[in-house]
């Protein structure tokens, strides 16, 4: 997964470990889209 350029908090994190910024990334991907189909975010 790419991690977005615009978000400077994973500019860090993927010089220090890029696996680890790829499976947060990823998780956060997963979690919000899974929010979003059970209308978690949905106010």
């Amino acid at each position: 997964m790419t991690v977005p350029v615009t978000t400077p908090l994973y500019v860090p994190e993927s010089a220090i470990a890029p696996d680890a910024a790829g499976l947060v990334a990823t998780g956060v991907a997963v979690l919000v889209t899974t929010g979003f189909a059970t209308g978690f975010f949905v106010e």
